[in-house]
């Protein structure tokens, strides 16, 4: 019965042995790299441990205290070192006070009847435990000219991101320049609220618009245009052919087809 049950659980191939081996070797062969790998560490910068060591010593005796007045003056020690220092001074008459003023500093200070004399020496650093919170000054976009402001000058007013600057500047194109600010308020995606937002930094300066002649452009340049699409020109373009040339933009009235409100819209961008 020992028999078989050892044959059953203990007995491995050939291919199964090998890989045992293989296996035992790999560990033995991890766990024995500390060995034969010496141990390094980073070297120790003692640079200010010896000059904390040296000041210590200089300010146990007072009438050295100018001594190591000079030694804290040349060394690089950032204030947190000196902080920690007075801390193991305590027991030889010297104090550390840490007060709290308006601009949120913390500070060492040395008093005159210490061994420095009459000098009252005050050093300073960010008090970073501080639970006031960082002041930040909103800054307001600078205004721009919806005529010749670039993506860059879109993109930095408020709501306004990559989209929507290509639609403003891809409406623009097709206009012929914008002759109203509330122009922009028709740019498809852009909501009302976002328009009130960016209205006060927008501008329009003195650029003229693109016209288009209503005797000559063609019907699929009249049609191409936002405000006239493909009613409007082939309405311009039939009372053309009918009834010859128009005398001023104001013979747009007698065609039908054009109400009012569209034909107000589009007069800036039409000439004879």
């Amino acid at each position: 019965m020992l028999a078989k049950f050892i044959r059953q659980y203990f007995v491995f191939s050939k291919k199964e042995r090998l890989a045992a081996i293989v296996l035992v070797f790999l560990i033995g062969l991890v766990y024995s790299i500390p060995f034969f790998v010496p141990e390094t560490s980073l070297p120790a910068d003692t640079t200010s441990l010896r000059y904390m060591n040296q000041v210590a010593e200089l300010l146990k005796h007072p009438a050295q205290s100018g001594d190591a007045q000079r030694m804290s003056e040349q060394s690089s020690f950032y204030v947190g070192d000196y902080s920690k220092m007075l801390h193991s001074f305590n027991d030889s008459g010297y104090r550390y006070d840490f007060t709290k003023r308006p601009d949120s500093y913390a500070t060492v200070s040395y008093p005159s009847s210490k061994p420095y004399g009459s000098s009252y020496r005050t050093y300073s650093k960010p008090n970073f435990g501080s639970n006031e919170k960082p002041q930040y000054r909103k800054l307001s976009p600078t205004p721009i000219d919806i005529n010749l402001a670039d993506s860059a000058q879109w993109e930095s007013l408020p709501g306004i991101g990559p989209k929507l600057t290509a639609r403003i500047l891809s409406f623009r194109e097709k206009l012929g320049g914008f002759y109203s600010i509330d122009q922009i308020g028709e740019v498809y995606g852009l909501t009302d609220s976002v328009f009130q937002k960016i209205k006060p930094f927008l501008k329009k300066g003195e650029f003229p618009v693109r016209q288009l002649s209503i005797n000559y452009a063609s019907e699929e340049d009249l049609r191409n245009h936002p405000y006239i699409r493909y009613n409007g020109a082939k309405a311009i373009s039939r009372y053309r052919n009918a009834n010859g040339k128009f005398t001023s933009v104001e013979d747009l009235k007698k065609v039908i087809s054009i109400n009012r409100t569209d034909l107000e819209k589009m007069k800036p961008y039409l000439k004879n």
